[in-house]
């Protein structure tokens, strides 16, 4: 049974998690990987959560998946795609840090193309 299952937009992909730790007491790390790719070219998901110390401080949380490919020759190249939600402990509601998500993915679901080419959309 999968930890994390996800579509990647044609197939759910199962991801189980192969590391957890909490280097720090505001610190929390967690990273999947997809069974049946190898070890040599795998499919990762990375979570984490960095807390802030006080009340007044910002929390940051980090969503990341990455692929490793091999080339004609054999040389592995990886691609990620991440985002970072940093909010403030205070006066910034989820509702509203979930506003500024939908924007994003809005904007990078329908300029995914010229943003992956360099254009400008």
């Amino acid at each position: 049974m999968a930890d994390y299952t996800v579509n990647d937009g044609s197939a759910d992909v199962d991801y189980n998690i192969i590391a957890q730790q909490s280097p720090q007491s505001n610190v929390y790390e967690l990273i999947a990987r997809e069974n049946t790719r190898s070890l040599s070219t795998p499919q990762s998901l990375r979570i984490s959560h960095t807390n802030g110390n006080s009340a007044d401080s910002t929390d940051r949380h980090l969503v990341a998946f990455a692929t490793t490919e091999a080339d004609a020759d054999n040389a592995l190249r990886t691609a990620t795609c991440h985002v970072v939600i940093a909010a403030p402990r205070v006066d910034v509601t989820e509702a509203e840090v979930l506003k500024e998500w939908t924007k994003l993915k809005n904007f990078i679901t329908t300029n995914f193309s010229a943003i992956y080419r360099g254009n400008m959309p």
